[in-house]
């Protein structure tokens, strides 16, 4: 008998963590979602009446510049900000649904993010990353995406040592990102990776994370390639 309630309990505490685990993918899939929408609602509504401020603003700064250069430098002023806006608003956007990710592929987003992380920390970068996994569907794609975000935040910023070896290649039937830092103090916050971990398992895929002996870390991520039909 116990051997028996010791496997009903067993087979009780698989379904909890599959249905656990079905729950968590569907709000990461959700706050995905989300984001995309509210990236598309600012680009769209916020952008446009930045734009139309803006151009009220110069046409009005251009008008009083001879009669009124004081008024016109204050307007000028209001410009600049109004500038500095549109600039903070694209950052928001795009951390929301990067632009790239959708316009030019998975690769081409991954490895602008990458050489942009390396000129931001000071670290060399070396990149291997192929547009054979150009084929994944979107939700695999953000998913992706992010893990390789999540994983770059472990690596501490401003620093001028150490390197960054990051590939993305088809293997197996799936895609795989690898993604090395050697030489930098790295520390793995248990949040973050178990987020990591439910993005990959949500998708059929496989996350590792080993933290050497030396100071470092490697990232490994494979998740299953099912390519998207051109004009789907």
């Amino acid at each position: 008998m116990q051997t028996s309630a010791s496997t009903q309990n067993n087979a009780a505490a698989g379904e909890r963590e599959k249905h656990l685990a079905a729950l968590v993918h569907h709000l990461l899939r959700t706050e995905e979602s989300e984001k995309a929408a509210l990236a598309r609602h600012l680009h769209d509504e916020l952008g446009a009446l930045l734009t139309v401020a803006a151009l009220d603003v110069a046409a009005a700064a251009h008008k009083l510049k001879q009669s009124e250069p004081e008024t016109a430098a204050r307007l000028q002023r209001a410009l600049d900000k109004i500038k500095q806006a549109a600039a903070f608003k694209r950052d928001v956007v795009e951390g929301l649904r990067p632009s790239m990710l959708d316009g030019l592929g998975l690769a081409a987003c991954l490895e602008h993010h990458v050489l942009e992380f390396g000129r931001r920390t000071g670290s060399q970068v070396r990149t291997d990353i192929r547009r054979d996994c150009d084929g994944l569907g979107p939700e695999a794609a953000i998913a992706l995406f992010r893990i390789a975000e999540a994983a770059l935040n472990f690596v501490p910023q401003g620093l001028h040592a150490g390197e960054l070896r990051i590939s993305l290649l088809e293997h197996d039937g799936g895609a795989a990102l690898s993604i090395e830092a050697d030489g930098m103090d790295v520390r793995v916050e248990e949040l973050a990776l178990s987020a990591m971990r439910e993005r990959a398992t949500g998708l059929g895929g496989k996350l590792t994370v080993a933290e050497p002996q030396a100071a470092g870390i490697a990232v490994e991520l494979w998740l299953p390639l099912h390519r998207v039909p051109k004009g789907a």
